[in-house]
Formats: structure tokens, sequence, C-alpha cells
């Protein structure tokens, strides 16, 4: 074996670790920065960035997943709200405002200009399901990006998949307690409709998710991420439908 050949294949080899090193390093910091909440309500300009995976300063978008370590930083005005997953916390932040999320709650970063969050509590079992939804929420590992695009023609979505009678009664409970939070929530506040689209993910009720997201998008006709939501739905509705049982 030449030294030029010999020279050439240490390179190659050279490069494969370095990939290798960028991948561990990539994968750690993901890793490092795991969802500890969601944002349930956004008004005006709010930017946030992560040291780990989200150095440059971003537009936050409305029920975005939000990881630990998140920064964020609110113009006059501005407001966001963020539920947290394990404390059931959802704090409402009112800008000027600079603070980073923590695992169970925010913590502000510049006490002489922040004020303190309006706090209130959400019911664990809300909260989690929330959380655990089985919906492409933005950062979410479920990409859903270019969706519209990539539809498929189908069935329309008029019909849900079957659901067991077990199934039935979680639905009915979950929709007793939509009704229940909905008489709690402020005007702008879309933590029940979040809930109860959680809930019925979980089972591919996927009409009834279209009905839910046409009336969040009659409160908030701007807003792109619900417009997305409803054509993944769509979307997921003219694909085979699966007994939900097989899931649980």
């Amino acid at each position: 074996m030449s030294q030029i050949t010999r020279m050439f294949r240490l390179a190659q080899a050279g490069l494969y670790l370095a990939g290798l090193v960028m991948v561990f390093l990539t994968t750690t910091a993901h890793a490092s920065s795991p969802d500890v909440g969601l944002v349930t309500s956004l008004t005006g300009g709010v930017s946030f960035w992560n040291a780990a995976d989200q150095k440059e300063p971003a537009q936050v978008q409305a029920f975005m997943k939000v990881r630990q370590g998140d920064h964020f930083k609110l113009s006059s005005g501005s407001q966001v709200q963020i539920l947290y997953c394990a404390s059931g916390r959802q704090e409402t932040w009112t800008g000027p405002a600079i603070f980073s999320a923590e695992e169970q709650k925010g913590q502000t970063v510049d006490n002489k200009t922040t004020a303190q969050p309006e706090i209130k509590i959400v019911p664990p079992k809300v909260s989690k399901r929330i959380m655990e939804a089985p919906i492409p929420f933005p950062r979410c590992n479920i990409r859903y990006s270019g969706v519209i695009q990539t539809m498929t023609p189908g069935c329309p979505a008029s019909s849900n998949a079957p659901v067991s009678p077990e199934a039935r009664v979680q639905i009915v409970k979950a929709e007793a307690v939509y009704r229940d939070s909905q008489k709690e929530a402020k005007a702008g506040d879309l933590t029940p409709e979040l809930y109860l689209l959680s809930v019925y993910a979980e089972y591919s009720q996927y009409a009834k998710m279209e009905k839910v997201i046409d009336a969040m998008r009659e409160k908030q006709p701007g807003n792109t991420t619900l417009k997305e939501l409803k054509a993944w739905v769509h979307n997921q509705s003219s694909l085979p439908t699966t007994d939900p049982r097989k899931k649980r």
C-alpha cells in the first residue's frame, strides 16, 4: 500500500469518526432539552432561543412544544401562555419580559424589568394528556411541514374510527371535562380545546377533531398552526383506519 493511499484512507476514517462525533453531540444536545410544556396562547411579538439546540432567536409559534432551557423574550404588550406538563402550572407572561423555561415553571432572567407571571393550575390529567397527544405540534417529533402539498385523495373526514365501549366512556368523560374547563378559561385560552383534541386524536376521531379545529379557527382566524393541523387531520382521515383498541 502506497503512502498516498494510506493517507487517503486515514483521512476517510477521520471524516467518518468526525461524523459520528457530530451525530453523538447533536443527539446529546437534543436529549438534554426535553419537552416540558406547550404554548397555549400567544399574542404579539415573542421570540425564543435555546443554548442546546436553538441558539439563534426565532419567533414563537402557537401550540409550540417548549423545551427545558428555552429562553423567551417578549416585546412590550405581547403575551405568551405556557402550560408545564409535570406541574400543571400554566403561566401567562406579559411583555416586556425575559424568562427561561425550567422543568416545572418559568424563571425570570431580568428581575428589574420582568414582572411575575399570572399563574393558574391545570389538573395533571389535562396537562399530561395534552403533552402526550399524538398531534404534530411545532417542534414535535412528528413532522408535518408540507402536509398540505403531500395530502392524497381519499375518503372525506366524515367518519371516525370505531371505538370500544370502554373508549367511548373515556371520550364522554373527556367531553365533560372540556365543558367544565371552558367555563373557567379566559378569552384566547384554547387549553380546553387542546385537551379535547388530544383525546380525540388518541382514538382517531378525526371528524370530531376537524369540528374542534374549525371552532378554534373562528376564535383565531390568523393562526397558521391551526390551518396546518386541519390539513394534517384531513390527511389522517384519508388513511386506512385501525381499531383504536389495538393501540392501547
